[in-house]
């Protein structure tokens, strides 16, 4: 895709100054403008959107997978720092409520 926009750039740029060394350096300003920056910036647009949706969606998931992962370690984490620090119904007795009332 961007050997089409370099090739296009060549050409016009070649128009532009022929334009400006016949007639007038503001008609192959002009010629350059609206022959090639306008054109090519619409090109590059519309062609460069799938990879524009590509990097966004990887970067979705990259940032979903480093969510899930901590999660998952946090889970983990409170899990083993959990087990065998307390009896079952041990913070029921510590702040004084009826166990059965639940």
């Amino acid at each position: 895709m961007y050997i089409i926009a370099i090739a296009w750039t060549f050409v016009v740029l070649l128009m532009a100054a022929a334009e400006a060394m016949e007639t007038s350096v503001v008609g192959g300003v002009l010629t350059f403008i609206l022959y090639c920056a306008l054109p090519l910036g619409l090109f590059l647009y519309i062609f460069g959107t799938p990879q524009r949706r590509r990097n966004k969606t990887n970067a979705d998931k990259a940032v979903l997978t480093q969510h899930l992962e901590a999660a998952q370690t946090a889970e983990h984490l409170t899990t083993e720092s959990d087990l065998g620090s307390r009896p079952a119904g041990a913070d029921e007795r510590a702040e004084g409520a009826d166990p059965t009332q639940r």
